[in-house]
């Protein structure tokens, strides 16, 4: 819903790069949105399974819609953020 919100605001927030993205993920997508400030950033897309995901990704890994694009796996940090000192 942010989405779509954000492209009522402003369509330049979906630049047809990121919609190519979205569209060759297809059907399995439940959520998707923009991070960062428009210096590259990240495109979060949630799916909707674990099956969804993986066909995601092998459509994705198939046809990337542009050299840039990359799939990035998170994971989550059990200590949090951590600072050092060098």
């Amino acid at each position: 819903r942010s989405w779509r919100l954000n492209q009522r605001l402003d369509p330049g927030t979906n630049p047809p790069a990121v919609q190519a993205i979205i569209d060759t993920a297809g059907p399995g997508l439940a959520a998707t949105k923009l991070l960062g400030a428009g210096g590259g950033g990240y495109l979060l897309m949630l799916a909707r399974d674990e099956q969804a995901a993986a066909d995601i990704q092998a459509r994705l890994a198939q046809a990337p819609p542009n050299p840039r694009a990359r799939l990035v796996t998170p994971t989550l940090s059990a200590t949090g953020l951590q600072v050092t000192r060098s």
